[in-house]
């Protein structure tokens, strides 16, 4: 299904389409929501047979999604900046007596260095770079307490 519209009308189309959404959704209150598979510190699911049995849930992708876990009170030990355009947020959480390396994409204007613990929502993965490879938490949201 589909339909074809001149180039021309394409700007008009945006505005109507844009005039009717905002008369559908006037009185309705949109919440992002995050579903999480389970609430765990790190440390409860990076151990080589937990990451071996999210291994076999692989291929992830839109019809099966990443594992998500959420873990409260991690102890910020350093943030910084980085990328090309320092727009991701890199950092390291402490929890159980072990670290983790994690990087928060698209937010590295957040400063966690005044914080001593956050919540986050998280999914594991290995980073292979500089010849290493590493556990790292790539995280979907955070709550810096």
């Amino acid at each position: 299904a589909g339909f074809t519209l001149l180039t021309e009308n394409l700007s008009r189309l945006k505005r109507r389409m844009a005039h009717h959404a905002k008369q559908q959704l006037e009185n309705i209150e949109l919440v992002s929501s995050i579903n999480i598979d389970f609430m765990a510190p790190p440390e409860s699911v990076t151990d080589p047979a937990t990451l071996s049995f999210i291994g076999s849930l692989e291929p992830f992708g839109k019809f099966n999604p990443q594992p998500l876990f959420w873990g409260r009170g991690l102890e910020v030990i350093r943030s910084s900046s980085v990328g090309r355009d320092r727009s991701h947020l890199k950092f390291l959480v402490s929890s159980g007596g072990k670290m983790w390396d994690s990087i928060a994409f698209g937010r590295g204007e957040m400063e966690l260095n005044n914080h001593r613990s956050l919540d986050m929502v998280y999914s594991i993965n290995r980073n292979d770079w500089g010849g290493q490879s590493r556990i790292q938490l790539n995280v979907v949201d955070l709550h810096p307490n």
